[in-house]
């Protein structure tokens, strides 16, 4: 499965990549197809934290009508009905993935994330 943005009904659903790593006592959880970030003391609170950014980028970029620039300067590639997240193999090829790709304990999950416009 891709994941990607879709714009449905005065709503974006959006399921991201994310790779969770703790480095000294924190948790981050980092959205390499956006660039963003969020971090705290747990792992789900790390997540918690990476889903409040991606709202809020989404809800900025809405209201600044700079969305879909922005996507496609991180990569994103337009479809008919949606925008797809690039493929992993070239997220990690970006230096800040490709560090932390190579810890021992870092994980990658999906998020899925949905806002109103």
């Amino acid at each position: 499965m891709v994941n990607k943005i879709e714009f449905k009904e005065g709503r974006i659903g959006m399921t991201i990549s994310v790779l969770f790593f703790k480095e000294n006592d924190v948790w981050i959880a980092y959205c390499p197809s956006l660039d963003l970030s969020g971090y705290d003391t747990t792992e789900e609170k790390a997540g918690e934290d990476l889903l409040y950014v991606v709202k809020d980028y989404l809800t900025t970029q809405i209201k600044n009508g700079t969305l879909k620039i922005d996507l496609h300067g991180h990569g994103w590639i337009e479809h008919n009905n949606h925008i797809s997240e690039p493929r992993f193999c070239d997220m990690i090829r970006r230096k800040e993935a490709s560090k932390i790709t190579q810890l021992a304990d870092f994980r990658k999950t999906n998020m899925n994330v949905m806002v109103s416009c």
